[in-house]
């Protein structure tokens, strides 16, 4: 023991002395931390260039060139020479194809798409439309070749005529090739749904025309398409559809929310179903709903809305009065049913198509019935209700609590009571009617136009209706009548109002000599082909009788 407490340095043995051995060995904690930029090159590479999980896609710029315009390339044996440059992740150009030699040339056209794993298939595009064709599809590209160009897939299908978008945007329409079109666009869709594939990128560009045969649609693309078991497990997404790809449903484990890899921004397109825009697309219910978009624009033989033709036609008074007439046709006919529009104003009425001397309402974003104004149930920022919330909010206790109305935006055609937020039915939309009425006649604008201050304008609106006049006697009789009936109008006898208007109104067209051809109007317009089709087709398509009131 002695030579113990020697060894440890101790001058005095005691146990008190002697260094106790401890009873447990202190861990220190290992932080793992990730090597920075003198780490080994795997890591700098990774660290630098980060690897993103995508499905049959290449994370390339989109405005990378593959092939140059003009280029002779060799797909196969066969040379095929683009029209355009081969840009972007995926695609389609115009090429020519040489099958034989120099004499048998071919235009086709070439389907692209970069991809990193290349399948013996073929790509997406051509196994979904080899699978088209084995059901017979008539409304089905046909494909004429398939295969491999460096970091490409391709498919070469039979040459196409313009799409449906140029159609819709630089043709005028008829009634029986706008219910064509829709007939064709139903049958590529429900064709693609039969395979098991939703498409997902529905609109009118999406559908191309047969140059051998432009009576048949097809659908040009198929960038966007998946298989309904994709859809549900949610595996991939794309700019024009609302899955989530699979490195942001792996990002959702991550502990750190600063790790999660952002969504990319979901591009807006105008057919897109409701639910894609919040990312949700489910499948055939997202391509229906885009494909009613489009036949709604097929269908919808609108022609220039009013406030077009009052700023660049200059009316006529026969033709100004029949404006005036049909215009209140539809208010009236609107106020028949129970409800107000609070929202009259000239953009809001077009003319029909194919029959140029009717107009229509063409929107009803702000119509109520008088039931929910007398509720004073909700608002929008052209009427002059209160919503549902800030009802509410005056049961609040702190006055501070209370949320503020939305802004009130000035439009030209308000009513008075429309600047204070005071809407009442039928009144209203009378009082904004003859404002329009006044437009037509008088095709000059009014003081308040640029006008930004509710109580300004307001205020020059009452001036105006109490010192109006017009130059011709007969147009000033009959206007002071119309103002005289608009301002009387109310809840409980909008139905009487009209009842005078209407004989006002007509006894003052038919007191017009009439025109064959009205302000908007040419020769062309008038359609005689049409004509001679209801006259044979009269026996069970009887058009309705011109509109006259017993006075």
């Amino acid at each position: 023991m002695e030579g113990r407490a020697k060894k440890m340095g101790l001058t005095v043995w005691r146990n008190c002395d002697m260094k106790q051995k401890p009873h447990s060995i202190p861990t220190k904690r290992v932080i793992w931390q990730a090597p920075g930029k003198t780490g080994w090159k795997r890591v700098t590479y990774e660290n630098k260039f980060p690897v993103v999980q995508t499905l049959n896609s290449v994370e390339i710029e989109s405005n990378f060139k593959h092939i140059s315009k003009g280029t002779k390339v060799m797909l196969g044996n066969f040379p095929m020479t683009p029209k355009d440059d081969v840009i972007g992740n995926m695609g389609m150009v115009v090429c020519r194809y040489l099958a034989l030699n120099q004499y048998h040339q071919t235009i086709y056209h070439f389907h692209f798409r970069a991809a990193i794993n290349f399948d013996s298939a073929g790509s997406k595009e051509a196994q979904i439309l080899s699978k088209l064709n084995m059901n017979r599809s008539h409304n089905a590209m046909r494909v004429m070749r398939y295969g491999q160009y460096l970091n490409l897939q391709y498919i070469l299908t039979q040459e196409l005529s313009s799409d449906l978008g140029f159609i819709v945007q630089n043709t005028t329409l008829d009634l029986f090739s706008s219910v064509h079109l829709i007939q064709q666009t139903f049958y590529c869709i429900s064709d693609l749904h039969k395979i098991g594939y939703t498409h997902l990128d529905i609109r009118p560009s999406s559908f191309s025309l047969l140059r051998n045969n432009k009576a048949v649609v097809v659908l040009n693309s198929f960038f966007n398409s998946e298989t309904r078991q994709n859809i549900s497990r949610n595996i991939r997404t794309t700019k024009h559809n609302g899955l989530q790809p699979l490195y942001v449903q792996q990002a959702r484990h991550a502990r750190n929310k600063s790790e999660r890899e952002p969504l990319p921004k979901n591009v807006i397109n105008t057919y897109m179903s409701r639910r894609q825009h919040f990312r949700l697309a489910r499948g055939p219910a997202d391509d229906y709903e885009s494909w009613f978009y489009i036949c709604a624009r097929f269908i919808t033989l609108l022609s220039s809305d009013l406030g077009f033709i009052v700023q660049n036609t200059k009316l006529d008074l026969y033709s100004a009065v029949h404006l005036i007439q049909q215009t209140f046709y539809c208010i009236s006919d609107l106020h028949k049913i129970g409800y107000t529009h609070l929202d009259i104003r000239p953009s809001s009425f077009s003319l029909l198509r194919n029959n140029k001397a009717v107009v229509v309402l063409n929107n009803f974003f702000n119509s109520e019935t008088r039931q929910n104004i007398s509720r004073n149930i909700r608002t929008t920022k052209h009427n002059g209700l209160q919503p549902l919330y800030v009802q509410q909010s005056r049961h609040a206790r702190n006055k501070s609590e209370r949320e503020p109305l939305s802004k009130n935006v000035i439009n030209t055609y308000l009513s008075r009571r429309q600047h204070f937020r005071l809407a009442r039915g039928p009144a209203d939309d009378y009082e904004s009617w003859f404002y329009i009425c006044a437009r037509f006649i008088t095709l000059e604008t009014f003081e308040w136009h640029d006008e930004e201050d509710h109580i300004v304008a307001a205020t020059m609106k009452y001036n105006y209706l109490a010192t109006c006049t017009f130059p011709d006697p007969d147009t000033n009789e009959r206007m002071a009548k119309i103002l005289q009936y608009c301002l009387s109008a109310t809840n409980t006898n909008a139905n009487v109002v009209a009842f005078y208007l209407e004989r006002v109104i007509q006894n003052w067209k038919e007191n017009i000599p009439p025109k064959e051809f009205y302000s908007w109007q040419d020769t062309d317009s008038v359609n005689t082909k049409h004509e001679a089709w209801m006259e044979r087709n009269k026996t069970w398509y009887a058009p309705r009788k011109p509109r006259c009131a017993e006075y």
